[in-house]
């Protein structure tokens, strides 16, 4: 047979989804002969058998979900029922649209798309077993790597056997299995595990772990677990499974261990859900000089290069965390550095959301990921409840969670168990990325009734900063004042001087009976840094309490006890030279300007 001849290509993208899509449909665009090759799913799996189908089935329960409460809203239902294969056909209706417009962004980047089987047969080039028949072999100056990952089946005594349900055949299922058994407690497991017991089917889920989301802090997992069981969710955890024998489909019986004992579960339809591998064996990435890390996944720097020179790689295949969003900050990474920039992937916020009702959304540091790190924080926790728009849906399960750093207003992190909890997080997650103090939720004016607006909530329940010289989680000073008031203000003023810290705008005894008026506790304010700083404050004197906006001291003396609240210690530390951690110094300070 006469070989293919070699064609060349700018750019070669093994693989459509979310990072190669984007990468190849902007460099098309730019001018580059562009060439993606794709194995099966146009778009990759989150618009074809992954993020996208399995939230259309999740919002079909939730409608599910309604019939069953329906007299809660004082609807009477009669002779309801679901039929799974309409569920399945307004998904596949979904994905045909989709598929549609990733066409239409290929035809009209300049993108060539080649539907078949790559793999690299040399250095830059690949061969295609084209999906029509034929072979083509390409080669580029530049590649890069898109190939993602696949669901784990374990190597369980009679699990292939058993030819068992992932997600992708969960989506198409078109009668309602009567018993399925879920093997896993994580994301995809518990999504779907919801979703069917919503449809009508008897549901089970099996976890190794002793808890849901054990990743998560306990309260979630709490919070999910009593989820389950009002739903009727049987929930097996800190089990083993052993043995399986029967058919998916038909009858199965699961032998387990669980803390020492013994266990059969029996059920007709299994789903595994207990993790991902990636798909970067079969490819020829030896031929081309890619490594591969212990765990199988492609070898990156920072920059998402591989150890082969102009090879990329990008999303879950490159061991990026499992989420379309951040294989799309993946393909920003390397659209930036072909560019001739610097952008990497350390530092980099990863939000994620998981899609149970109430939803579970985080950003940032959970609690036991602080306190594993010894990261100090001070903890605002309310209930959903407390959001009043949760009474209007009859949705109010669930809390909101925030951790604020011990010694300034820095947000370290968000949970949120409740419904719209994706929604809601990602006004905390542009705080985040502003670089706002807390207090700018806390202060700010959301639409009443919404679910934003119980941010106001959180953060009003923030605890105040205490300050303890020394103590760098902070607590408070003690003093038996042997000034007045004024004086003590005078002297700590003086003191700061002396650090060359400048006092721009000062509230002093003169302001002392408004604040008395308005039944607050003596009370200073110190402002740092631009003087116009000081006029919103000074407008703002009669909220303000313990925590301030940026380049704000507050200094307040009540029943013997002296507070000192600040935002920002990197800015006082950088800018006014506060060797010592900001609280001790300036706990010092405080010392010496009471005495």
């Amino acid at each position: 047979m006469k070989a293919a001849p070699l064609e060349e290509y700018d750019v070669l993208v093994l693989g459509s989804g979310e990072g190669g899509k984007s990468i190849a449909w902007t460099l098309a665009q730019q001018g580059k002969h562009v060439a993606v090759i794709e194995r099966k799913y146009i778009g990759g799996s989150c618009p074809n058998i992954a993020c996208l189908p399995s939230k259309n089935i999740i919002h079909s329960a939730k409608v599910a979900s309604y019939f069953y409460r329906s007299g809660e809203f004082g609807i009477t239902k009669d002779n309801c029922r679901i039929n799974l294969s309409v569920v399945r056909d307004r998904k596949r209706k979904m994905v045909d649209g989709l598929i549609k417009m990733h066409l239409d962004n290929f035809k009209a980047s300049g993108a060539e798309l080649v539907m078949g089987s790559g793999r690299f047969v040399g250095p830059r080039t690949i061969e295609v077993a084209l999906a029509d028949g034929g072979t083509r072999v390409l080669q580029g100056e530049m590649v890069i790597i898109s190939t993602g990952t696949r669901a784990a089946v374990e190597h369980i005594p009679g699990l292939s056997e058993a030819s068992p349900l992932t997600h992708i055949q969960a989506l198409e299922l078109d009668d309602i299995p009567e018993h399925l058994l879920v093997l896993g407690g994580g994301y995809v497991g518990l999504e779907l595990a919801q979703a069917m017991r919503r449809f009508g089917s008897r549901v089970t889920v099996i976890e190794r772990n002793d808890r849901l989301a054990h990743r998560e802090d306990e309260d979630v997992s709490e919070g999910l677990h009593e989820v389950f069981r009002d739903e009727g969710i049987g929930v097996v955890t800190a089990a083993r499974v052993n043995r399986i024998e029967g058919k998916s489909g038909q009858s199965l019986k699961l032998q387990a261990t669980q803390t020492g004992s013994e266990i059969v579960l029996e059920g007709t339809h299994l789903l595994v859900a207990t993790g991902r591998i990636p798909n970067t064996q079969g490819i020829g990435l030896e031929l081309a000089g890619v490594e591969l890390t212990e765990r199988g996944y492609i070898k990156v720097n920072e920059r998402l290069e591989t150890s082969a020179p102009g090879v990329w790689a990008m999303g879950e295949c490159a061991g990026s965390p499992q989420f379309t969003h951040i294989a799309f900050d993946d393909f920003r990474v390397v659209r930036d550095n072909l560019a001739g920039g610097h952008r990497v992937t350390t530092g980099r916020q990863v939000p994620s959301c998981m899609f149970t009702d109430p939803e579970l959304a985080r950003i940032g540091l959970s609690e036991s990921e602080a306190k594993t790190s010894g990261t100090a924080y001070r903890l605002a926790k309310i209930p959903m409840k407390a959001v009043l728009r949760t009474r209007t849906l009859s949705e109010t399960r669930g809390f909101m969670k925030a951790l604020i750093a011990a010694e300034s207003d820095h947000i370290l992190g968000f949970t949120a168990f409740g419904v719209a909890a994706g929604e809601i997080m990602a006004s905390v997650q542009v705080a985040m990325i502003a670089g706002l103090p807390y207090t700018a939720l806390r202060d700010a004016v959301f639409t009443h009734p919404t679910m934003s607006e119980g941010l106001i909530l959180l953060f009003s329940a923030v605890p105040p900063i205490s300050i303890s010289s020394g103590s760098r989680a902070g607590g408070t000073i003690d003093l038996a004042c042997k000034r007045s008031v004024v004086e003590t203000v005078d002297r700590l003023e003086s003191l700061l001087k002396a650090k060359g810290i400048k006092v721009f705008a000062r509230i002093d005894q003169a302001s002392e009976a408004k604040a008395a008026s308005l039944a607050m506790r003596p009370m200073v304010l110190l402002i740092f840094g631009d003087p116009k700083a000081g006029t919103p404050l000074m407008k703002r004197y009669p909220s303000l309490a313990i925590d301030l906006p940026l380049k704000a001291l507050v200094w307040e003396e009540a029943e013997g006890k002296v507070w000192l609240s600040y935002n920002s210690p990197e800015f006082l530390q950088q800018r006014h030279g506060l060797n010592r951690r900001p609280f001790e110094a300036i706990g010092q300070l405080l010392q010496a300007a009471t005495q």
